[in-house]
């Protein structure tokens, strides 16, 4: 049983042994490799069903414990609660030490077990509930591609299907618009002169391009992926949203698509004809080319700029992805430009990381 794993990036997702079981519900640290916080007391009821559990067992459907796969170190527990029952259906939980939130190791050992278990598990249906105030919890579910399908007076509950080619499928998860950027201290995306302020405003640091690569690979423009040798697709985003000064900063660099990867959408009432046959001009409201884009199946949808059709599409963002640098301009282009009147919108935040240059990826979910 204990030969049996999951591997991402970073983590490593491994069976209990009934030793390791026994210390996680004894508290007994000893000769152990846990991260601080770890276990909590769901990790210790999950350690004491282990332990109750007949041997022979399919792994997949026993507890695992969540593992750093650079040192071994325990952080956290996931796991379904037993095998699918005879529609292929499964309940699963899962959770990560205090310390370790918000660096997206949840999320990323969620995608990993419902990829598994959808691919070679014979599962077809997953589900899962969190409290209604655990809005980290709540995007977890939904950065992995669950759906909220009801609701009850303490409860949130999720599904997620696996993957088919039926469009009509009850679960097909919400599509989500994302607006993903850099900006400054002082909320600018750009300086005065509207430029593009990568390596002006904003250093390319070595953190900053693997922090990138590891986990937004498909929003590198397809030149620098190239370069780079990178051929991930990205988990996150299928298209691309952007308005004419932001596509322009392209064209002056000779690109034509800088997203060749994508489904790349520019939004222009100038721009008559589109300079690349993949690229798709819009002239239209963007309000509702979102709407459209929403309704359909896909991953998800990254707005990346500029500012005037951020504050067309401001009612439509579900999420924000800011690249907060540790610089101040002053003045510039803002998150949002050409909003008229007050429009207050409350957002949650559900992800933060700091590198070591000092940007701060920080990840906030429209409440």
């Amino acid at each position: 049983m204990t030969s049996f794993s999951i591997e991402t990036a970073r983590l490593q997702l491994r069976p209990y042994t009934t030793e390791e079981a026994e210390h996680v519900v004894a508290g007994s640290r000893e000769g152990r490799n846990w991260s601080a916080g770890y276990p909590r007391a769901d990790d210790q009821d999950v350690a004491r069903i282990f332990l109750g559990l007949p041997a022979g067992g399919d792994p997949l459907f026993a507890p695992l414990q969540i593992t750093l796969l650079s040192s071994g170190e325990v952080i956290g527990g996931i796991g379904f609660f037993g095998p699918p029952d005879e529609t292929g259906t499964v309940g699963l939980g899962y959770g990560v030490a205090p310390e370790v939130e918000g660096r997206g190791y949840a999320t990323e050992a969620l995608r990993a077990l419902l990829d598994r278990a959808f691919s070679t598990g014979g599962v077809r249906r997953a589900l899962a509930d969190t409290d209604h105030g655990n809005l980290g919890s709540q995007r977890v579910l939904e950065k992995a591609g669950l759906r909220r399908i009801s609701s009850d007076d303490t409860l949130h509950h999720y599904a997620l299907s696996a993957p088919t080619t039926d469009a009509g499928r009850e679960d097909t998860p919400v599509r989500t618009l994302t607006y993903y950027v850099a900006t400054t201290l002082d909320g600018f995306i750009a300086g005065p002169d509207g430029g593009d302020p990568t390596g002006t405003v904003f250093d390319v640091t070595p953190d900053y391009v693997a922090h990138v690569t590891a986990h937004y690979p498909e929003t590198l423009p397809g030149p620098a992926r190239q370069a780079m040798g990178v051929t991930a697709e990205g988990t996150r985003f299928d298209t691309v949203l952007e308005g004419r000064r932001s596509y322009q900063v392209g064209l002056d660099a000779g690109v034509t698509d800088a997203y060749p990867h994508l489904r790349h959408y520019v939004f222009s009432r100038t721009l008559t004809t589109a300079p690349d046959p993949a690229v798709q001009v819009v002239a239209g409201d963007p309000v509702a080319t979102v709407r459209e884009l929403k309704a359909q199946q896909g991953k998800g949808i990254w707005l990346v700029g500029g500012a005037e059709l951020a504050g067309a599409l401001y009612a439509e963002i579900d999420e924000l992805v800011l690249k907060v640098n540790p610089v101040t301009v002053g003045s510039g282009i803002p998150l949002f430009a050409g909003k008229r009147g007050a429009d207050l919108r409350s957002f949650a935040l559900t992800d933060h990381t700091v590198l070591p240059s000092g940007v701060a990826f920080l990840t906030y979910a429209r409440r």
